[in-house]
């Protein structure tokens, strides 16, 4: 009696372990996800205040003092998840 196949335990034990490592990697990736957003996004707020930076010194105001655009001090951390 030649066997072609799989049995249906067989498939089931397959689906079961792909679906255990599944849910122990996928919330591992999403969590690397929202990390690396974080960190671009505090990288791009650098980015910004280092230009500002280097655009005051020169002409002792920032951009938006010459043009009008003031806002509260700090308006830019409102943009950055969890504050």
């Amino acid at each position: 009696m030649n066997k072609k196949g799989f049995t249906l335990i067989e498939l089931l034990v397959v689906i079961l372990i792909i679906g255990i490592l599944l849910a122990l990697v996928i919330p591992n990736f999403v969590l690397f996800a929202e990390r690396a957003r974080r960190v671009s996004v505090k990288n791009n707020m650098h980015v910004i205040q280092t230009s500002l930076e280097r655009t005051r010194r020169p002409q002792r105001q920032l951009p938006g003092q010459r043009v009008g655009l003031d806002r509260p001090r700090g308006h830019l951390l409102r943009v950055l998840p969890g504050r």
